[in-house]
């Protein structure tokens, strides 16, 4: 059994953004996510399966439908119980949408239950992207104090779905959604 994680990807000079922060925590000496290969993201979903071809099969259908969207990550956040520091996005109706039309789509797929479903079922759902995690709580203070220091909104796009099967760094498939309206 694995667990497949269904993650939101940005374009690539939000990504870009989002890896500087990244970069300004690393050089003040805490561990950070991306320095391990994780691309930036936002989990939508997780479930426990044998295989994750049923999904792939999915976001094949599910993303042509769903349109790349603005995102504004203009917010720090904490879990403070797992020593977790995120970006935390504003949330907008499209952001909303596309998480419940997701959780929807996999439960009429007969999708395994929602793993972590106290954080990521629908109105449960914090989305954040990850800056930090496992830290304490004077280094989450430090980190912190760090990204005021370094602050700078980030204003960006959501492209579309990625599939995350750790142990692996890298997403297994990405599923682009149809372009924004111009």
């Amino acid at each position: 059994m694995m667990t497949c994680f269904l993650t939101l990807y940005f374009d690539s000079a939000t990504e870009r953004a989002i890896e500087g922060l990244w970069a300004v925590l690393t050089g003040a000496g805490f561990a950070v996510p991306g320095v391990h290969g994780h691309r930036p993201h936002i989990t939508l979903a997780a479930y426990d399966t044998a295989e994750s071809t049923p999904y792939q099969h999915l976001l094949e259908d599910f993303t042509p439908t769903q349109r790349a969207f603005p995102l504004r990550l203009h917010a720090l956040g904490v879990f403070p119980e797992t020593g977790v520091v995120f970006l935390a996005p504003r949330v907008t109706t499209p952001l909303l949408r596309l998480h419940t039309a997701l959780i929807h789509a996999c439960g009429a797929l007969g999708a395994a239950p929602l793993k972590y479903a106290h954080h990521l079922d629908k109105n449960l759902w914090t989305p954040h992207c990850t800056l930090a995690r496992g830290q304490t709580a004077p280094e989450v203070a430090s980190i912190l104090t760090t990204c005021i220091a370094h602050w700078q909104g980030i204003e960006g796009m959501v492209e579309g779905i990625g599939v995350l099967i750790p142990p692996a760094a890298v997403d297994l498939a990405q599923y682009a959604f149809s372009p924004a309206p111009t």
